[in-house]
C-alpha cells in the first residue's frame, strides 16, 4: 500500500469512528419516549343515594331520597347536582313538629386522582351551594301545670308553616370507583355552612332538608352520602402520553 492509499484508508477510518457514536447518539434521541393513546370519556352520571332510604328503613320519623347526577367538564372537572326530599318528625320534651321539603344542590367536583391507563376513578373535593323549600308543622306541645291535679296538659293544634327557606355552601371529600362497567360506587362526607335560614314565629326550624340537623351552637353542619350511579358516555377525547 502506497503513501497515498495508506492516507485515503486513514482518513477514511477516522471518519468512521468519529461519526459513528454521532449517528447512534442521534439514533437514540428521536424516540427517547414511546407515547400512547388516552381516550378519555365524557358524559353523564345518573344515580341515587342509598343513605336516605336506609334511614327511612330504620327510623320511624324519618323519610327521604336524593337523586345525584354528574358531568364530565374537563380532565379533571365534574359539574355535580344533587335533588331531594326530607320528612323528619321530632318530638322534644314538651314538642312534637315535622319538617318536609325539598331541596337542590350544585356545584363542582376536582379529582385529584391520577389514573393508571384506562380506569376513571376518582378521588375528589367539591363544592356545593344548596337551597331548601319546605313546611314546619307543630303536631302537638306540652304545657306544665303546677296545678298537681291538672299536671301536664298536651295541646293538639296541628299549625303548619308554609313557605319556609334556607341556604347554604359546603365543602366536601369524597371517593368514587367503578364498580361494574359503568356502574359507580361514590362516598363522600359533607361540611356545610348555613347561609339563610327562615324560622316560623316563635318557633325554631330543628332540621332543614338537604342541610339535615340544626344546633344551637353555630350555622354548621355536617353530611354522609353513598351513591350508586350509572355512567352514560357521549362523547370521547384524546390525548397523547409519554410512557418510558
Amino acid at each position: 500500500m502506497n503513501f497515498k492509499q495508506r492516507c485515503v484508508f486513514f482518513i477514511s477510518l477516522s471518519g468512521f469512528f468519529l461519526t459513528t457514536p454521532f449517528a447512534l447518539a442521534q439514533q437514540g434521541k428521536v424516540n427517547p419516549y414511546d407515547t400512547i393513546t388516552i381516550r378519555d370519556r365524557y358524559g353523564l352520571r345518573l344515580g341515587v343515594d342509598l343513605f336516605k332510604p336506609a334511614r327511612t328503613f330504620l327510623e320511624d320519623d324519618f323519610t327521604g331520597f336524593e337523586i345525584v347526577a354528574d358531568y364530565r367538564l374537563t380532565k379533571k372537572h365534574w359539574l355535580a347536582v344533587e335533588l331531594g326530599y326530607d320528612d323528619r318528625t321530632k318530638n322534644e320534651d314538651n314538642s312534637n313538629s315535622t319538617i318536609e321539603g325539598s331541596y337542590v344542590k350544585a356545584g363542582f367536583d376536582y379529582n385529584m386522582h391520577n389514573n393508571w391507563l384506562g380506569m376513571e376513578n376518582m378521588i375528589y373535593v367539591g363544592l356545593r351551594v344548596g337551597v331548601s323549600s319546605f313546611s314546619n308543622t307543630l303536631n302537638s306541645f306540652n304545657i306544665q301545670s303546677n296545678n298537681p291535679f291538672f299536671g301536664e296538659v298536651t295541646v293538639e293544634p296541628g299549625t303548619k308553616f308554609d313557605n319556609l327557606s334556607a341556604a347554604w355552601g359546603e365543602a366536601l371529600f369524597g371517593i368514587r370507583f367503578e364498580a361494574l362497567p359503568n356502574v359507580y360506587v361514590n362516598m363522600n362526607i359533607q361540611f356545610k355552612g348555613l347561609l339563610n335560614n327562615t324560622d316560623p314565629p316563635n318557633f325554631k326550624n330543628f332540621h332543614i332538608p338537604g342541610f339535615n340537623e340544626v344546633n344551637d351552637f353555630g350555622d354548621f353542619g355536617f353530611g354522609f352520602s353513598y351513591s350508586v350511579s350509572y355512567f352514560i358516555p357521549f362523547y370521547e377525547r384524546t390525548r397523547e402520553k409519554a410512557k418510558k
